[in-house]
């Protein structure tokens, strides 16, 4: 039988790129220690937790959001005015570190997750437990800043090393910004995707949605439930999560890459009453990654309820006797 040489040139192709193979996701993570880049971005995160552990939750996070940063209270608003009001308690411990990050292939825009846990005091045991995921940014000093920072609780994460990756976008010059018309097609590509999930959300469940436009290793972070991994296993465990329908979704994008390979998308949709659950709403952060040319695809779901708004004050009570309207 005749062997045809470039029909094995082509196999073999195939077979050293598994990460854009069908079933594969489209960054390919690795173990070994981050470096360039990606090193520099997990080491602002660590010296960020550190930060929050000699001084004070507050004092960190102020430091370390950028000026446009964006935070959940309990609609999303600017990081460091909020900040900036609160007063700097050095009691409470908040106490993080990175299991996983993922860095653009041009090198200035990426993101980070791994577990948290909460003390109330230096010296007690931790209290709460959750995960967080943080976008960050190099700035023009070279310094690297918070975006968004948003997260969920959950029972206590079990153990995991550090892995990252790097996006696949196609970098003719990091240092330089996308063409003008290539980075209005990319974030018009990418509010149409956000867009479009939304909706399969309600009409066809999170699972056939995530199927769609979720790439293999989406994470999803919802309260009280343990990181999902995946499309199958997020629509078991939320499959009615949609049942009840949504209306005024409002999401916008936060920011993209240079390479235009990682981005990320956030904003508030309401939700109506249905069963035996309450009207209200839930707050909304998607992270995305494509490949050089391909659709965005979701790697990032955090979507948590928005907290009641307070009561409103109740007025005094007037004297007897006192005329009423």
């Amino acid at each position: 039988m005749r062997v045809d040489r470039l029909a094995l040139f082509a196999f073999a192709l195939l077979v050293a790129l598994p990460a854009a193979a069908p079933g594969f996701p489209l960054v390919q993570k690795v173990t070994a220690a981050p470096e360039g880049d990606a090193l520099a971005m997990v080491s602002a995160e660590r010296a960020f937790c550190k930060k929050a552990a000699d001084s004070s939750i507050r004092d960190a996070f102020y430091e370390y959001m950028a000026n446009q940063a964006v935070i959940f209270r309990p609609g999303p608003v600017n990081a460091k005015e909020f900040y900036l009001g609160r007063p700097s308690n050095p009691g409470p411990v908040l106490n993080w570190w990175p299991t996983y990050a993922e860095i653009a292939g041009s090198g200035e825009l990426g993101w980070t997750t791994g577990p948290w846990e909460y003390r109330s005091e230096k010296d007690k045991p931790a209290e709460a437990f959750g995960h967080f995921a943080t976008v960050w940014q190099r700035q023009l000093d070279g310094k690297w800043k918070v975006l968004i920072d948003e997260g969920h609780s959950c029972a206590q994460p079990p153990a995991e090393s550090l892995s990252w990756a790097r996006g696949r976008g196609r970098v003719d010059d990091s240092t330089k910004l996308p063409k003008l018309g290539a980075l209005t097609q990319s974030v018009e590509d990418l509010q149409s995707a956000d867009s479009e999930y939304s909706k399969a959300l309600t009409a066809n469940g999170i699972g056939a949605a995530l199927t769609e436009f979720a790439d293999e290793d989406v994470l999803l972070y919802r309260e009280d439930q343990p990181a999902l991994v995946g499309a199958a296993a997020a629509g078991r465990a939320l499959g009615h999560e949609w049942d009840g329908g949504a209306t005024g979704w409002i999401a916008q994008v936060g920011a993209v890459s240079r390479a235009l390979d990682l981005a990320f998308t956030y904003g508030t949709v309401d939700v109506p009453a249905h069963g035996k659950e309450k009207a209200g709403g839930r707050k909304i952060f998607r992270i995305w990654r494509r490949g050089a040319d391909g659709p965005w695809k979701l790697c990032l779901d955090a979507t948590n309820a928005l907290p009641p708004p307070p009561a409103p004050p109740k007025p005094p009570k007037l004297p007897a006797g006192a005329p009423s309207r």
